[in-house]
């Protein structure tokens, strides 16, 4: 059963672990899904920009000077634009805006290369961020003049609310429209526009922060003009079937844990089975060994009767009482095993009521001597006629009977087992002593234990049941009383039985 249960335990691991990893697997191609659209849509959105920035720039540069042709709407500032022409060595042509000694400096110096660059590399125009001016950059294109190859350029603003990014990204359909259906693009994925050293150029209104973005360059003209796409996280379920898989770990690793907190109970329980069928195998046979030998002394003897071997009166007299002595003994033991066995449903009713001790005491006593005398153990008693406890008669008896056989059956040979009584604050306490070994100090408290036996005991030749003083405290419990075991004054031990006074109880 026990291996049955670990094998459980192992599978249910096992199955576990093959329920992450699959989750995982799925998260992690849902994710690249989502990265390959963000991906996809920033290509779009680069390319389709390049398509408008080129061709509205080609345009520009379709015929000259820029006086006979305005600039297209979205290549130039709010404030206005600058056009400028350069031929050969002529100086440089500005009309426009005004430009500052900065801004003069700059495209001086831009334009000395410019013709070489352009020429080189076959380019009709390039981009030129300009640092640290009121213009985004200016766009420069190269033509052939009849005196020689000359440049002409225009400034140009990409930012704004005519920037051609921002026309694009509204009508540009970035994503399938089939899963996106008619969501405007700023619910679906932001937009950043970049130029050298990551300076902006222009951003969407709307601002998303995912997991799930892609970038492109809108094309070598542009120089390292980038376009950045940020998917809105909540996109995802239509971008995906099922949206983001949420790991099953923790559902995994709680269930986990649940069935190994159940396997380890179960285990707990099987091993706490084998233990009480080993307690109930050793209670039967202490229980048998204990009857069996009451039980011949009672047949032995009765047959010796039987059949007139004894002879003399006193040989029949002493027989008769070890007769009556081992039914004692006998009742004594199968009083015990019904009290233990009972249920607190099935448990009688006490009848309590005001006791004085020392008539229970003289009683018990009377009953047990023929016991102790057996064993040549002395009795004595140390209590006044006022004390009284409130309590059952027949219960009291039981105890004190349970815990003077204990005394006498664990004690040495001809010890003296004394009986006193304390009284104060409205309880009385009936202390049993003896000159036996004493009780270890880490099991005075399992002492009480129904099947318990001291370690010392559990291996010798006297036999005994474990149950004497479970029935003990069991019965002082129900009374109102406490139980417990201390050191003796003469080395023994002192079992204490605390029960509650009746004042002025009559024998």
């Amino acid at each position: 059963m026990a291996g049955l249960l670990v094998l459980s335990l192992v599978l249910a691991a096992v199955l576990a672990w093959q329920a992450i990893q699959t989750a995982r697997r799925h998260r992690v191609t849902a994710q690249r899904a989502l990265e390959d659209y963000a991906q996809f849509g920033a290509f779009i959105l680069a390319s389709q920009s390049y398509r408008q920035l080129g061709g509205a720039v080609a345009e520009a540069f379709t015929s000259w000077p820029p006086s006979s042709k305005s600039i297209r709407s979205g290549t130039t500032c709010a404030d206005g634009s600058v056009s400028f022409e350069q031929v050969g060595g002529a100086p440089l042509k500005v009309t426009g805006t005004r430009l500052t000694s900065a801004e003069s400096t700059f495209l001086a110096d831009t334009l000395r290369n410019a013709m070489s660059l352009l020429e080189e590399v076959g380019w009709r125009f390039r981009y030129i961020r300009a640092p640290a001016t009121r213009f985004d950059g200016f766009f420069i294109g190269s033509f052939r003049a009849p005196s020689g190859y000359g440049v002409r350029g225009f400034s140009a603003c990409l930012g704004g609310e005519n920037s051609p990014f921002r026309r694009v990204i509204e009508k540009e359909r970035a994503l399938p429209p089939a899963l996106t259906a008619d969501l405007p693009a700023d619910s679906l994925y932001s937009v950043s526009v970049s130029g050298a050293q990551g300076r902006p150029l222009y951003a969407t209104a709307i601002k998303y922060v995912s997991p799930y973005h892609g970038s492109a360059k809108l094309g070598p003209e542009f120089g390292d003009v980038t376009l950045d796409l940020q998917l809105r996280p909540e996109i995802a379920k239509r971008l995906v079937i099922g949206g983001i898989p949420s790991s099953p770990t923790p559902l995994a690793l709680g269930l986990l844990g649940l069935s190994t907190l159940l396997v380890v109970t179960a285990l707990l329980q099987i091993r706490r089975e084998y233990e009480l069928l080993a307690i109930r195998s050793d209670f039967v046979s202490n229980v048998s060994h204990e009857l069996r030998t009451p039980l011949s002394q009672i047949l032995l003897f009765a047959d010796l009767l039987k059949l007139g071997r004894l002879r003399s009166g006193d040989e029949r007299r002493r027989s008769i009482d070890i007769i009556q002595q081992e039914t004692r003994r006998l009742i004594r033991l199968v009083e015990n095993v019904l009290q233990f066995s009972r249920s607190n449903a099935q448990r009688p009713r006490l009848e309590l009521e005001a006791l004085p001790l020392q008539g229970v005491i003289e009683e018990t006593f009377d009953a047990f001597r023929p016991l102790a005398a057996t064993r040549e153990v002395t009795l004595i008693m140390d209590v006044t006629a006022q004390s009284s406890v409130r309590a059952d008669r027949s219960a009291l008896r039981q105890i004190l009977l349970n815990l003077l056989d204990n005394a006498v059956k664990y004690g040495p040979r001809g010890q003296t087992i004394s009986v006193d009584t304390q009284g104060e604050n409205g309880r009385t306490r009936i202390r049993v002593s003896d000159q036996g070994p004493g009780i270890p100090l880490d099991e005075r408290e399992r002492v009480w234990e129904g099947y318990y036996r001291l370690q010392r005991e559990a291996r010798s030749a006297i036999a005994g049941s474990g149950i004497g003083l479970a029935v003990v405290r069991s019965l002082a419990g129900d009374m109102g009383g406490s139980t417990w075991v201390e050191d003796a004054d003469t080395g023994g031990a002192r079992f204490v039985i605390e029960l509650p006074s009746a004042a002025g109880a009559v024998a």
